[in-house]
């Protein structure tokens, strides 16, 4: 199993990076920050399962590729991202350490699921499917060019706020249309 991680950044560029499935956390304990993160962000955004196999898929027929979706927060240590940027080396070690991407149960969403995070009862982020820069079908055609979807691999969405910092006993809460179906502290 793959996880493919769009990524947008400010400005509109984007991207994709693709982690192995050791990143993978469903969420069901607290989330020990790791020692090499002397700082720490996350981005929410939702996360759909690959339904079907499919390469080089046009955008036009994409959603038949993904089935069930729920929310997602991915972990960036964000020292280790800066000091492997500017020794020009690949930024995996800094998005794709184990635990770094945490995704709900999932479940059949609706055309424009809404999701929300909430940091230590504040809400700092609250958006939808369709607020993103690019259509899930947009970013599953822009995958399948490079790589071969396999039934089972998750796709996660992406989005362009990105909290921080994350502290040591933080409660952070995702909701997907209302309902908080991730609830951790950070230790």
């Amino acid at each position: 199993m793959k996880l493919l991680c769009a990524e947008h950044a400010p400005g509109g560029a984007r991207g994709h990076v693709v982690l192995g499935d050791n990143a993978l956390w469903r969420g069901d304990e607290d989330f020990y920050i790791p020692s090499f993160a002397t700082r720490l962000s996350c981005v929410p955004q939702l996360a759909y399962r690959v339904c079907k196999l499919g390469k080089g898929i046009a955008p036009r027929f994409a959603r038949r590729y993904t089935g069930e979706g729920g929310v997602a927060l991915r972990f960036y240590a964000d020292n280790l991202l800066e000091e492997t940027r500017a020794a020009g080396l690949p930024p995996d070690p800094a998005l794709g350490f184990d635990r770094a991407a945490v995704v709900s149960p999932l479940r059949a969403l609706q055309d424009n699921p809404r999701y929300a995070l909430e940091v230590n009862g504040a809400t700092v982020f609250s958006g939808a499917l369709l607020d993103l820069p690019f259509s899930l079908d947009d970013q599953v055609a822009a995958l399948s060019r490079y790589y071969l979807l396999k039934v089972g691999d998750l796709l996660f969405t992406g989005n362009t706020f990105r909290y921080s910092p994350i502290q040591h006993g933080d409660h952070l809460r995702l909701f997907l249309d209302d309902a908080c179906l991730l609830d951790f502290f950070t230790r």
